[in-house]
């Protein structure tokens, strides 16, 4: 898995990407709302919204195990999760 800095575009496909991934498993997406207070038709709701994206990642960037397991997934990188949150505007989401 080369690394390399992804773009603004590539950035918000990998958010996209790791929405999914929560959203496709009912433990992660539970995990997700206990700890961000978030439901599932949030994560829906805010895809599409750049710094919703970077909230996502900032989220998934404090657990290692998640990041290495949609790094895997994704087949990238798990420094491109990192990368790709530097990309995206805002650390916080307001509801």
């Amino acid at each position: 898995m080369k690394f390399s800095s992804p773009s603004a575009d590539e950035s918000s496909i990998i958010a996209l990407k790791f929405i999914a991934f929560l959203a496709s498993d009912e433990t992660r997406c539970e995990r997700f709302s206990a700890l961000t207070g978030l439901t599932l038709q949030d994560l829906k709701d805010g895809a599409q919204k750049p710094d919703f994206q970077g909230f996502v990642l900032e989220y998934a960037l404090q657990d290692e195990s998640l990041i290495l397991e949609f790094a895997g997934m994704a087949n990238i990188n798990p420094q491109t999760l990192s990368a790709a949150r530097q990309a995206l505007p805002g650390a916080t989401y307001d509801i």
